[in-house]
């Protein structure tokens, strides 16, 4: 037989032909593991006895009251429940309160699961919250914080009363941006509003995690001032442990100590370093320094001369610099002329400070000859031409060069120096003059210059793709250029000069130059483009712009490890797991692979209502790999799970019976007749109808009609209602009803009767009952609800004998004295319903009954005080059993009369 127990709202109800008659105060209990609690249980009927059962803390049947209260002092029962019974008429009813025992945890503590020590950026942890020694365990919650931040709330669906103990993971993949986080795990018991406010709380001390992850560095340019020491660098380098800093200068160590003198300026490169790995970085270090001068108090020089190397400024970063000649501003000197003597004052001026110079320059006017132009930029194999002139009276000038010598002449005021293809590269024409006896010379300054034939940039000792952070170096080679002094290779990362080299090499014929720029390349820089150009700086004389040359681009691609940005996803119904928008980067395209409860999971899945829940993925590629774990909401509109017609019970409860699925939830609302009402959550008399249930959510519209048929009692009829039997005689009783269910049939420890179905009338039936303590119910299965209403049987016994004597006391008895009389009922039940009658003669002295609940056979013995006169000489006492069986049982009811006891009475 199957039994049925429902939670219906608050209360566990026991209905016999309708209501019990009784109201439980509170309705529901929360109490905590050894502390007192009580309920009130009340009736405003009459009855024939209330009271309450109770593993703890029982209360016997008691008459005559209208108020009776379960109470304990410390309540240590886990599975406990009280239930108030009371009879009326012949019929019991029972009705209790639900009691929830807990018990806050021992302990909660929080772990790593395999492992001690500091975690690894991007590796897969597991941690640990075990909860002790606590209960109910389906109330209770397990919350995960990390920091102040709720990420993850896991409760439990065992339904045991008893303490147990629990553990939750929670899976991570810490960056460094949760070096020394805390998490912690904390065991909430959600016991509802009758349970304590704020619900009790236990949290674990935190766990203070240490992440180790490899150097990271922002890199920049420094400027220090001279005599700074190198370990003054304003370092931007991240990492756990701290990094361990080394620096190079051509690939060459260089002490931290160092103080930077002027000379040391240029590129330098720095490595942090730990257990983890290391990053390295290429700074350019300007020394800055106050001007100082390099330049002579006195000058004489001859006209013509360059004065540009005699008088020089060192200054960093480059001076301002003024010439003053009699208070004016002039013009620095470059190639003397015979106005430029004089005394000059130089002022140098940067940050760092102003530096003044005193200049007296004689200029010596030379060879009276002048040569036009003065100075001459020439490509290789181009024609080229000079004109030398005079104005005095001479005996011959000409040229003398290596390539159109002009042989001397006599008579002439100027004489041009022409080639056609230049293609000589140590030229130096010189113009002659012979003036009196004497012969003087002047030399054109001619600058013979050659394009490179090519410019090419290449990776030195690597092929293919890079990987972040590791160390790279880059080769321009410059082919067949000329003069090499004049030569500076400019690098370029995209659009930005990164980098600038010259050369100091003096010869005027052609060479091939390489230079190198040392890279660090980020995940940011796939896909730039590095290129290098040879550009010959000539001067003003020279083609304007200068001419450059440039390399083919070099196109670098940089492999680097997947990064995740990770957010939560709630897709609609049908909507494949690869349709999840990924924030995902990493080089090479990352592999992406799903997981649920640590299974893979096919991302052609299309997602239904029950795949709702927590996700992994992970990004990997040959590089590395990196983890998201997300929440995917599965959204849907509204559908019901409803029937269109329902029959129950009164006070059944119908919240299982009509439900909404939809996500996000719906907003639900129930019209009857045309009016808003509350959803029926236990069903009453008046909920009988039909019902119009709208649900809404942002994915649609659902409608469903409802009619209802509330029964008010359990549609049975017993009859008898209350059966008399005397122990051993046969018995029967037939169980009815009029509706259609799911079977019905008897409970009993005899004469059971097995359910059967598509009948409306059962019969219960012992041929000689000789069960006392019988409880015989009928029970009927009425939609998914079962109810058993009970029939009343009492078995009786009329007692073996009924016997009468003295108690210490035989013969005459003395008049005034006290004495007592015993009567003994042997073997009789049951004993509640018995009442023993005293008579004097024929005159009923003494009524008593008993209060003894049990239905077995029972022995009784009740007294009477004497104090017999001499009138009672010769009287006769008796006592009789008789058993009250109600309207029901036998009429008369059955008696039982002891033997008469005589007494004689003495006088004193």
């Amino acid at each position: 037989m199957l039994y049925l127990t429902h939670l219906i709202g608050l209360v566990l109800i026991a209905l016999i032909n309708g209501d019990c008659p009784v109201k439980i105060q509170p309705v529901k209990l929360v109490v905590e593991f050894g502390d007192s609690v009580s309920a009130n249980c009340s009736t405003t009927i009459a009855h024939k006895g209330m009271g309450w059962e109770a593993s703890e803390g029982a209360v016997d049947m008691m008459e005559d009251v209208h108020f009776v209260t379960w109470r304990v002092e410390s309540l240590t029962h886990w599975d406990i429940k009280p239930i108030c019974y009371i009879h009326v008429n012949s019929e019991q009813c029972e009705l209790g309160p639900s009691v929830t025992v807990y018990k806050c945890p021992d302990r909660v503590s929080i772990s790593t699961v395999n492992h001690k020590g500091p975690m690894i950026e991007g590796r897969e942890y597991e941690l640990q919250c075990d909860v002790q020694n606590v209960a109910p365990v389906h109330l209770l919650t397990v919350n995960w914080y990390k920091g102040q931040h709720l990420v993850k709330r896991e409760s439990f669906s065992d339904k045991s009363t008893f303490p147990s103990n629990k553990t939750t993971t929670l899976q991570i993949s810490p960056s460094r941006d949760d070096d020394a986080v805390q998490y912690r795990c904390e065991a909430e018991l959600n016991l509802g509003p009758e349970g304590p406010q704020p619900p009790p709380i236990v949290t674990s001390d935190p766990l203070n995690i240490a992440v180790h992850y490899k150097p990271l560095i922002t890199c920049s340019d420094w400027s220090p001032m001279i005599n700074t020491p190198l370990d003054s660098y304003p370092y931007n380098v991240m990492g756990n442990p701290s990094p361990n800093i080394t620096w190079y200068r051509d690939k060459s160590s260089v002490s931290t100590s160092t103080r930077l003198s002027r000379n040391d300026s240029g590129q330098y490169q720095y490595v942090a370093s730990n257990v983890i790995g290391s990053a390295s970085c290429v700074t350019k270090i300007t020394v800055e320094y106050a001007p100082t001068f390099t330049c002579p108090a006195h000058y004489e020089g001859m006209e013509h001369e360059s004065f540009l190397d005699k008088c020089s400024v060192m200054a960093s970063p480059a001076a301002d610099i003024t010439w003053e000649k009699d208070g004016k501003i002039v013009n620095p000197l470059h190639n003397l002329a015979r106005e430029d003597s004089g005394s000059y004052l130089i002022t140098a001026v940067n940050k760092h400070g102003t530096e003044h110079h005193k200049l007296t320059i004689n200029v010596l006017c030379d060879c009276p000859i002048k040569i036009q132009p003065v100075k001459l930029m020439v490509e290789f194999g181009d024609s080229v031409s000079a004109i030398c002139s005079t104005t005095i009276a001479h005996k011959g000038m000409g040229w003398e060069a290596s390539q159109g010598a002009v042989d001397m002449m006599e008579e002439v005021q100027n004489i041009t120096w022409r080639v056609e293809s230049l293609i000589t590269w140590d030229i130096k024409p010189i113009c002659y003059i012979n003036v009196n006896f004497e012969q003087c010379e002047l030399g054109l300054s001619l600058t013979i210059y050659k394009r490179p034939d090519w410019v090419s940039i290449s990776t030195v000792n690597h092929k293919g793709p890079m990987t972040e952070g590791r160390e790279y170096e880059l080769q321009c080679d410059v082919q067949n250029v000329a003069p090499v002094q004049n030569l500076t290779v400019n690098w370029y990362k995209g659009q930005h000069l990164v980098k600038r080299e010259s050369f100091s090499d003096k010869s005027p014929f052609p060479d091939n130059k390489t230079t190198t720029l040392q890279i660090s390349p980020s995940r940011d820089d796939d896909g730039v483009q590095y290129r290098c150009e040879a550009e010959l700086i000539l001067g003003p004389e020279g083609p304007q712009p200068p001419p450059i040359v440039t390399a083919d681009p070099l196109n670098i691609a940089v492999h680097y490890k997947p990064v995740i940005t990770c957010s939560d996803w709630s897709p609609m119904i049908n909507t494949p797991l690869d349709s999840y928008p990924y924030n995902v980067m990493g080089n090479p395209s990352p592999n992406i692979t799903w997981y649920r409860d640590k299974s893979p999971v096919s991302t052609s899945i299309r997602l239904s209502r029950n795949d709702l829940g927590q996700y992994q993925y992970v990004a990997s590629n040959v590089i590395g790999s990196a983890s998201c774990v997300t929440k995917i909401t599965v959204e849907y509109a509204p559908t019901f799970t409803c029937p269109a017609h329902y029959e129950g019970m009164e006070h059944e409860s119908f919240l299982d019976k009509c439900s909404v699925m939809a996500s996000p939830a719906a907003d639900i609302t129930w019209e009857k007749d045309g009016k808003i009402v509350n959803p029926l959550h236990n069903l009453t008399s008046e909920d009988s109808g039909s019902y119009l249930i709208t649900a809404v959510n942002k994915h649609g519209t659902e409608k469903h009609k409802l009619t209802i048929n509330v029964f008010c009692d359990c549609p049975v009829k017993i009859q008898p209602v209350k059966l008399v039997v005397e122990f051993g005689d046969s018995v029967s009783a037939n169980c009815s009803t009029t509706i259609a269910h799911k079977g019905m049939g008897w409970e009993a420890s005899q004469g059971a009767v097995e359910m059967m179905e598509d009948v409306h009338f059962v019969t219960w039936r012992v041929e000689s009952l000789t069960h006392w303590d019988i409880k015989p119910f009928c029970y009927i299965n009425v939609n998914s609800e079962h109810c058993e209403p009970w029939l009343s049987v009492t078995i009786y016994k009329r007692p073996d004998w009924v016997s009468i004597s003295t108690v210490n006391h035989t013969g005459p008895m003395t008049e005034g004295r006290e004495y007592e009389l015993q009567c003994d009922v042997q073997n009789v039940a049951p004993v509640h319903l018995l009442t023993v009658n005293w008579y004097k003669g024929q005159h009923l002295v003494k009524r008593e009954s008993f209060s003894d609940k049990s239905p077995f056979p029972d022995n009784k013995t009740t007294t009477l005080q004497i104090s017999p006169s001499r009138d009672d000489d010769g009287v006769q006492y008796r006592c009789e059993a008789e058993l009250n069986l109600g309207p029901e049982g036998p009429q008369p009811p059955p008696k039982v009369t002891s033997d008469p006891l005589n007494i004689a009475v003495h006088l004193d």
